[in-house]
């Protein structure tokens, strides 16, 4: 199929889930995986969902690695990254972005007491980017969290979050929402926390 949730005859390799996406490519999760350990994005990354889950008890199932990209997509039918909060971690989340990251499809769950759907949080001197397209987000707790300098854009796709929808934690964070939604059960759907943030 296509990139970016579109049409077309895009060639796409096959990955087990287990292993590191290093280098730039598209790739498909070929089945269901549970893992223990965050799985590094090094590269220009494509991944299809397949209609696959990638479960995860990591600190973060995924992260985005600073100068790299990923963009999710999922040509089956409920395709997600799920990680689950056990006792001994801190907050972590589904996807860690440190670079830049577009959701085309699937879900992004976070399950527990802690944590996020998607963690952004910009690296040393720079920015870091998420965009939803299409897809969902969500969280028992946040579901993105935003920490540091960063632009966040909602073009699509559903975000919810039992605390709070979207969180900007920081000053000098760009949020722009265009479409989609945002929820959330027990405070705001959409929390700036009284930072300097431009919201359109």
């Amino acid at each position: 199929h296509g990139v970016n949730g579109g049409s077309g005859s895009q060639p796409w390799t096959a990955w087990n889930g287990t292993s590191d996406l290093a280098a730039d490519g598209h790739y498909y999760l070929a089945d269901n995986v549970t893992l223990t350990e965050t799985i590094q994005v090094g590269g220009d990354v494509h991944l299809c969902l397949n209609g696959k889950t990638l479960a995860s008890t990591a600190d973060y199932a995924v992260e985005v690695t600073k100068d790299h990209a990923l963009t999710i997509c999922d040509c089956g039918e409920g395709g997600s990254i799920e990680r689950t909060h056990h006792e001994s971690d801190s907050n972590g989340c589904a996807v860690l972005v440190r670079g830049d990251f577009t959701l085309y499809g699937g879900s992004l769950e976070n399950h527990g007491s802690k944590g996020y759907g998607i963690f952004v949080t910009a690296p040393d001197g720079g920015r870091s980017s998420a965009t939803i397209e299409d897809g969902s987000v969500s969280s028992d707790v946040n579901a993105i969290q935003v920490g540091s300098a960063s632009d966040v854009t909602l073009r699509g796709g559903q975000v919810s979050g039992k605390t709070s929808g979207v969180v900007l934690a920081n000053n000098g964070i760009s949020f722009t929402m265009t479409g989609g939604s945002v929820t959330a059960e027990k405070e705001r759907g959409i929390t700036t926390n009284n930072y300097d943030i431009t919201l359109s």
